[in-house]
């Protein structure tokens, strides 16, 4: 078929750069994200009854009450997982995706979690030290799926499912970083936005340049 070019007679007119002011509603959100290392480990283990079992601690570096963005991604296992959230002050964990029916959280006495549908957590009182959170969690569950401690940062990912790498057992290292578990500081950055005078009417147009040095990863 022919290529269709109306959608784009917006790049014939030259746009109209605006200071934005923070109430004024855009379509586009710049953010200023750095990943950091932790310690942790990953295994093939499940807890008893087959579930996965995910033990996340943030110690220091995040303020009281703070709220903290935990992503999962990947497919939903088939036994509903199991979330062990320790944290030395209480938080609030953001899950921007909605957690599957009958997914188990634990966390910290004083934290919460909020998601797009109602969740059901209960209050700990864990062990202080990695290797006892990893060794009350393997008590409690059964096993230990992943384990990973961070510091000082907001946002953590997390992926579910089978990893084939995976060792038998969870064992603890520092430098912990992997594509399935790592964490970051993310901020919100301002931006110069640039609005066209006569927009398409068909399709949206969105041009984002980014300028900057390339991302690294930090101890």
């Amino acid at each position: 078929g022919r290529l269709s070019l109306p959608s784009f007679r917006a790049l014939q007119h030259h746009p109209r750069c605006l200071p934005m002011s923070a109430s004024m509603p855009h379509p586009v959100l710049g953010f200023w994200e750095l990943s950091k290392k932790g310690t942790g480990c990953t295994s093939h283990e499940h807890s008893t009854t087959g579930q996965e079992v995910h033990v996340i601690s943030l110690r220091g570096g995040v303020p009281p009450n703070a709220q903290v963005t935990l992503v999962l991604g990947s497919e939903a296992p088939h036994r509903a997982p199991v979330f062990v959230l320790h944290s030395q002050e209480p938080l609030c964990w953001m899950l921007p995706s909605p957690p599957g029916k009958n997914w188990t959280f634990q966390v910290s006495p004083g934290s919460s979690i909020s998601a797009l549908r109602p969740v059901v957590s209960a209050e700990i009182n864990f062990p202080e030290t990695t290797r006892s959170l990893l060794q009350w969690a393997r008590r409690e569950h059964g096993g230990v799926t992943s384990l990973a401690e961070y510091h000082g940062v907001n946002t953590i990912y997390t992926r579910l499912g089978a990893d084939g790498t995976a060792p038998a057992t969870c064992k603890l290292r520092k430098n912990f970083l992997t594509s399935a578990h790592f964490a970051s500081e993310r901020r919100l950055q301002p931006l110069r936005i640039c609005l066209n005078s006569d927009p398409p009417q068909d399709l949206e147009v969105h041009i984002i340049f980014s300028k900057g040095e390339a991302s690294r990863c930090a101890k």
